[in-house]
């Protein structure tokens, strides 16, 4: 079949040609239970965490939450899924034991902080790096695995303490979902360095992690999830640099005439093109889109497998110096604006001079305005 160009996929008129390859996939449906191999021992945990009460569940998920996390009532994680399955997507994950007096492994830092020290982006969730800073990371040591910034609005269950396990989501469509399974059993886990948000301009540094593609939700279960949450993700959709993908699949369900349906190669075309799609889509077709079963969250393990004490000590020693620099730096700025704005004051201050009268001797002062820009001085 004849490809259409990036225009013709925007126009808005379409024929027969336009039957969808991806959508006649089979379908899939998800494991409410993780797909996730466990010992004898992990699943007599488990089996003795299904036999308990939910209040007990409940404290025991709360005591692995880092007490400084800020967590407003919209955004709390016990709202996002039913607790017993929380319990059991975490269960299989163990710990990473670090040696907490080794050093402050509770201290922060601002994003920003990290953008100047490693450079990065300070928005996303994987910054991205110059050659010249990569390599200098590389050279420090800390080059292992790409870096991770989480942020509680889409990640509930991301670990917020040294060690700890968590919970990672990502979205996508089913044809990603069998392609990740295939890397699953190809090849190793993605390696990242995760730093996570705990409140404004507090960021930490919790270890090196394995991150592995274990499940994802249901059509139902994606309906369970408040407004709140649906709205976050489609806003994510909509907005940022990772939604491209669903962008382009959005747009292309929704032509008139689509039958919601494309071509790999029509996705392949649009999401690989120029247009990025934003402003193309509303959030309201994103959530249709999940309500329907098209889009789905993907659900990834968190286990952490390295705590580098040394990164985490560069950030020790390397922040007070750096927020005094900060702090001088504003306060220079500050001087300089009131110097600026009492110069400029001083300029627009009426001029005094004195005039001779033509009767008399006595002299005359008389005040001359100096005007402003949008209302000069008339000579």
């Amino acid at each position: 079949m004849k490809i259409k160009s990036e225009e013709d996929l925007f126009s808005t008129s379409f024929n027969n040609d336009f039957v969808g390859e991806v959508d006649q996939a089979s379908p899939v449906t998800a494991a409410v239970c993780p797909p996730v191999s466990v010992d004898s021992e992990t699943k007599a945990k488990i089996k003795k965490w299904e036999d308990e009460d939910e209040v007990a569940t409940r404290s025991r998920l709360r005591a692995s939450r880092n007490p400084r996390l800020k967590v407003k009532k919209e955004n709390d994680p016990e709202l996002w899924l039913d607790i017993k399955t929380i319990a059991r997507y975490y269960e299989p994950i163990p710990d990473f034991p670090v040696d907490e007096e080794e050093l402050d492994t509770d201290f922060v830092v601002p994003r920003l902080f990290l953008s100047k020290t490693f450079g990065g982006n300070c928005q996303e969730t994987y910054p991205t790096f110059a050659k010249d800073k990569r390599k200098e990371l590389e050279m420090q040591g800390f080059g292992d695995g790409e870096w991770a910034c989480l942020h509680q609005h889409y990640n509930p269950f991301m670990p917020t303490r040294p060690g700890r396990p968590g919970l990672f989501f990502g979205s996508g469509d089913k044809c990603e979902i069998e392609k990740l399974e295939v890397k699953k059993k190809n090849g190793p886990p993605r390696r990242d360095r995760v730093i996570a948000w705990l409140k404004p301009n507090q960021w930490l540094y919790v270890g090196q992690y394995d991150v592995s593609f274990t499940s994802f939700l249901s059509k139902e279960e994606w309906l369970q999830l408040t407004p709140k949450v649906h709205k976050t993700w489609a806003k994510g959709v909509c907005e940022k640099e990772w939604g491209k993908g669903h962008r382009a699949r959005i747009f292309l369900r929704n032509r008139p005439g689509a039958n919601r349906q494309f071509t790999e190669a029509e996705f392949r075309q649009l999401s690989e093109g120029e247009s990025n799609l934003k402003g193309r889509i509303t959030e309201e077709q994103v959530i249709e889109s999940f309500n329907r079963g098209e889009e789905f969250i993907f659900v990834y393990s968190m286990k952490c497998v390295g705590y580098e004490y040394d990164f985490q000590r560069k950030l020790v020693l390397e922040y007070p110096a750096w927020q005094e620099k900060m702090t001088a730096t504003a306060k220079q700025e500050k001087s300089n604006k009131r110097t600026r704005k009492s110069e400029e004051d001083d300029e627009q201050a009426p001029r005094v001079r004195r005039v001779k009268k033509t009767s008399s001797s006595d002299m005359e002062t008389e005040y001359v305005p100096r005007g402003t820009k949008s209302r000069p001085r008339r000579t």
